[in-house]
């Protein structure tokens, strides 16, 4: 089975969505807490789940239902979700089964990627009008078989649909907060996030979210306790007893031998950073392709999604001196500050390619305009 965990750099595991999301929003915190959890001790103004079937306890439900009354945001991904929390919200899902079976999938997309994606593929269509289309999320048909069933239900508006037509990722406002449901957890892993234009539905979707968000896995990995002998025997008074004083005993003997005769010292080779390799093969990727102008082109595209679905704010179309009057308004934000940025913004834009220290320079100017925003 796929286990979508942060901790995994498999195909389908959300390693690089962890990163993502770091890298997005100011405040991130990953953890394995349920909702109630969460609720009474975290302060947070939105949840992200990612897994292969979410189904809450009703206290729960409850609690994520009272959150979204209270003006927080939650984003549910997943395959398949629960009767009870299907039920609740008055929702239905449909399937659509493919003559491919997931064993022979599994074994044969690893030998090549290109062959991955060329084959059976469905693409996901922004249903938003305030966001331009810039590329296309592809999936494998055997990686999004199920969606929505809405029957022309006012409460939930269609945010993406695939190329069949057929609702995947749905929005409904609820009291103060939204809750936003897909059928797409694998959009979220690494094989399809870090493919091509893959990104631009996970990024939409996103923007929905505010600027504090808990990603919990508890709903697909759980609480990551491990279940060896060594933790049975932790758990028992007595055996424990007997294992302390048998590793007290084998320690000493040890010092004994140590002070009997000189051993030759091993090399202790230090621990892999496996997430600093992930940090420079990313790098490295942006640099053997003289990306600045990609990375920052994506910062530009997302901090424009903020503009329209937080500050309604449509850059696209409005004058400049106009512009930054009106985003100094709904944001609170100096003018100098907003005007800078927009000049180096239009500048970007306008170049073939920028230079490494330009874009540091618009990646501080941009993390200082979002801590003014508060």
């Amino acid at each position: 089975m796929r286990i979508l965990s942060s901790e995994s750099k498999h195909p389908y595991g959300t390693f690089a969505f962890s990163k993502y999301v770091e890298g997005i929003f100011h405040e991130v915190q990953v953890n394995t807490k349920t909702i109630n959890e969460i609720s009474a001790e975290q302060d947070y103004e939105g949840v992200v789940i990612v897994a292969n079937v979410f189904s809450p306890s009703i206290l729960d439900l409850n609690e994520m239902l009272n959150d979204i009354n209270e003006g927080k945001t939650y984003l549910l991904n997943a395959t398949e979700f629960g009767s009870q929390f299907l039920d609740t919200l008055g929702l239905s899902l449909n399937y659509e089964f493919t003559g491919s079976s997931p064993d022979f999938i599994q074994q044969t997309f690893v030998y090549s990627v290109r062959d991955f994606f060329n084959t059976d593929t469905l693409s996901i269509q922004i249903s938003n009008h305030n966001f331009e289309p810039r590329g296309q999320t592809v999936l494998r048909n055997n990686d999004q078989l199920t969606y929505f069933e809405l029957e022309n239900d006012s409460r939930f508006s269609v945010i993406a649909t695939n190329s069949k037509g057929n609702p995947v990722a749905i929005r409904m406002k609820r009291g103060q907060g939204n809750l936003i449901v897909t059928t797409l957890p694998y959009a979220f892993t690494n094989i399809y996030l870090l493919h091509n234009q893959n990104e631009l539905f996970v990024r939409q979707v996103l923007s929905y979210l505010p600027e504090r968000v808990i990603l919990t896995e508890f709903y697909e990995v759980g609480r990551r306790e491990s279940k060896t002998l060594l933790r049975y025997i932790l758990g028992s008074s007595p055996l424990r007893l007997a294992l302390f004083t048998l590793l007290f005993t084998l320690i000493g003997f040890t010092i004994l031998e140590i002070r009997r005769k000189q051993r030759a010292i091993p090399i202790v080779l230090p621990p892999t950073n496996y997430s600093l390799q992930f940090v420079k093969t990313i790098g490295n990727l942006y640099y053997e392709q003289k990306g600045n102008k990609t990375v920052a082109i994506k910062r530009i595209q997302f901090f424009k999604d903020i503009m329209r679905t937080q500050y309604f704010v449509d850059i696209s179309i409005t004058k400049d001196s106009l512009l930054v009057k009106q985003i100094q308004n709904k944001t609170g934000v100096d003018i100098v500050t907003i005007d800078a940025l927009f000049v180096l913004i239009r500048k970007i834009e306008e170049s073939t390619e920028i230079h490494t220290n330009t874009l540091v320079k618009f990646s501080k100017m941009l993390d200082e305009f979002y801590q003014k925003l508060g």
